[in-house]
């Protein structure tokens, strides 16, 4: 029997973890050896590949072409027609974005079937995760269709708290990367954050280490550095906007491989990030609402001793219709409770063209659960106070460090939550931690919230003169 090396994972003291292609049989196994291997090398054995013990080491293994049409055929997965939805809307963006995708997808195929260590950050929220798990999905049925790829053991998924990617994260994933030696450069993979000035650094930290897929769906800022790297798709690039949900990108990005049906997954990323493109379909709905919850409060759903929400829990969960209904309807009777409370409890600023209103969030949490964080929860109030007012109105609530803004989209053009938050920035730069969002929803998080009502008072006044000006002409 003979194979290749492709790469070695360290299990400290333990024998090594090997991935390694067989050549013969054109497939990647995962096994365990007493005998030291380095990436690259072929091997001849004798032995069962589940304890290897005896090898013949080739320096330029004679399989090396093998690997190479191995890598090729998996890639002859991509698809050549782009994913289309039936709207129009998204639809001219995915057209146009498309290319760029399957760029990304080869990237991606060549990894797996090279065995390659892959990292997958996604924000952790119903957006965020419904990427990772639409991801995940195709991945799985790629991995059904091409028996060939062994992809478990390679993929680290991490649910992103922040919007940024900190200093902290890149030296997380350069640990992850560091326990592999493999054949093929790693691959580290961004959905639905990072687009913001406090990124630049962390990934210049890493951008030889990694290649990078990185979807999101956040205005580009003025001072980011990385929109131009090549596997960088948002659609603000294309012609889109916001409403085209980071998740839904995912899964978009998933068709370039895969012909598994996400469509429950992308309204429920829609659902989540209150795109305008959301369908009322209430099983995307329900699964945005139960993504919420978990990411909010993992131990809600799995117990304490769950410190990261992966995809695979998502599955498991998901596919426990009860269980799966008993959480939902958890999180609908938390959420009725908080609205009741938030209303009698918001202060109201009269604004020239809307009102403004202000929730301390803090004395709304619940002891035993943080399910709904406030961030979500602004985007929810915002519909209901314009709902019961019937006028737009802008939203801001804060609780801790936080501050969440939410604007109506009949506000659009006449407030850019963008703009409050760099005058915010540069008039209180010691104060701000990070900031940013989209135009219409946008957060901060301070240094300190001992200044938390200084800064508040700065956001009313800044939206008043938002809502006090004339527009500009057409």
């Amino acid at each position: 029997m003979q194979g290749i090396v492709l790469n070695s994972k360290s299990q400290g003291r333990e024998d090594p973890r090997y991935c390694i292609f067989l050549t013969d049989e054109k497939k990647v196994i995962s096994v365990r050896s007493s005998v030291a291997l380095k990436p690259g090398e072929g091997i001849r054995t004798n032995d069962s590949w589940d304890a290897i013990r005896t090898v013949e080491v080739e320096s330029n293994p004679s399989g090396m072409q093998e690997l190479e049409d191995f890598s090729e055929q998996v890639s002859d997965a991509l698809q050549g027609k782009p994913y289309l939805t039936g709207d129009g809307r998204i639809d001219n963006v995915t057209v146009k974005m498309w290319e760029r995708l399957r760029l990304c997808g080869y990237v991606l195929l060549r990894k797996l079937a090279l065995a390659a260590p892959i990292i997958v950050r996604f924000h952790n929220d119903a957006d965020g995760s419904s990427g990772a798990y639409g991801l995940y999905k195709s991945i799985g049925d790629l991995s059904e269709r091409k028996p060939g790829i062994r992809y478990r053991h390679n993929i680290s998924w991490i649910m992103q708290q922040s919007v940024s990617y900190s200093t902290y994260d890149a030296g997380t994933d350069t640990m992850i990367a560091n326990s592999y030696s493999s054949v093929e450069k790693p691959l580290l993979v961004m959905i639905d954050f990072g687009t913001a000035m406090e990124s630049n650094n962390s990934i210049e930290q890493i951008k030889d280490r990694f290649d990078i897929i990185w979807m999101d769906h956040h205005p580009v800022v003025e001072g980011f550095g990385w929109s131009a790297l090549e596997n960088y798709v948002n659609p603000w690039n294309f012609g889109g906007d916001s409403n085209y949900a980071a998740g839904f990108l995912a899964c978009v990005f998933s068709k370039t491989f895969s012909r598994i049906d996400t469509k429950e997954i992308e309204n429920a990323s829609l659902v989540g990030d209150c795109s305008l493109y959301a369908s009322a379909n209430s099983k995307g709905a329900d699964l945005s609402l139960l993504l919420d919850l978990i990411t909010s409060d993992p131990k809600v759903a799995f117990g304490p001793a769950t410190p990261n929400v992966t995809p695979y829990e998502i599955d498991k969960l998901v596919a426990d219709e009860g269980r799966r209904a008993e959480l939902v309807g958890f999180a609908k009777m938390r959420l009725s409770e908080v609205m009741d409370i938030a209303l009698k409890s918001m202060k109201r600023y009269r604004g020239e063209s809307a009102a403004i209103y202000v929730l301390d969030f803090e004395g709304l949490r619940d002891e035993q659960s943080k399910y709904p964080l406030p961030g979500r929860f602004s985007s929810r109030l915002l519909d209901k106070v314009a709902e019961i007012k019937g006028e737009p109105c802008i939203v801001v609530v804060h609780s801790g460090r936080f501050i969440s803004m939410r604007v109506s989209r009949e506000l659009s053009g006449k407030v850019d939550l963008a703009a409050v938050i760099a005058s915010i920035k540069e008039s209180y730069a010691e104060l701000i931690e990070a900031g940013g969002g989209h135009m219409l929803a946008s957060g901060i998080k301070l240094a300190d919230k001992a200044e938390k009502a200084k800064v508040i008072r700065e956001i009313v006044l800044l939206l008043k003169k938002q809502l006090a000006a004339d527009p500009e002409p057409a």
